[in-house]
């Protein structure tokens, strides 16, 4: 029989979603550190002992890459994202929640097209190493499918959130995180 409330479903979903958002800001400021402590080495050793570590360049590179992906996924998640609403703030309060609607459901659809193309590339990249360090060129392609698939799940669940308010005629944002 399904539960006919699902304020704890929802709530559980909102505290791991929370957790998961401060565990990703943890590895954002980690992975600041790290490409910082990693060319700071690489410039001491290259003015002092004109030598250097190879695979600072490629594993910075890759730290940036998922700090992007990771870094839109947070914004994402608590609707920070820049939006331009010179347009929609001039609706009336049901015309900016059926644009926010779309809004996510067209953001919804790209991440989509991403995710696919993102497991395709998985596919090709899969054996594919860089040519420094030997790093998998995949570990690059894994961030966009991960942050597909993540970014997915959190505008299925803004989409879920518009219907139920649509319908228990709850206020809804009228930015685009609904």
């Amino acid at each position: 029989m399904l539960d006919q409330n699902p304020q704890p479903q929802a709530h559980a979903a909102h505290g791991l979603s929370r957790r998961l958002s401060g565990l990703f800001k943890v590895i954002l400021g980690g992975s600041v550190f790290i490409i910082t402590a990693l060319i700071f080495l690489n410039v001491v050793l290259r003015y002092w002992f004109n030598s250097g570590v190879f695979f600072t360049e490629e594993l910075s590179e890759l730290l940036f890459v998922w700090m992007v992906f990771l870094g839109a996924l947070i914004v994402l998640r608590e609707g920070a994202h820049i939006g331009v609403d010179l347009v929609v703030s001039r609706l009336n309060p049901p015309a900016r929640k059926i644009t926010a609607l779309i809004a996510n459901l067209l953001m919804l659809g790209i991440t989509l097209l991403m995710l696919k193309g993102g497991i395709v590339q998985l596919k090709i990249n899969w054996d594919v190493k860089t040519p420094a360090s030997g790093f998998p060129m995949s570990a690059y392609v894994l961030s966009i499918v991960f942050f597909s698939a993540c970014a997915s799940l959190i505008l299925i669940h803004n989409i879920i959130r518009w219907r139920s308010a649509g319908h228990n005629n709850a206020a809804v944002g009228s930015d685009t995180a609904i």
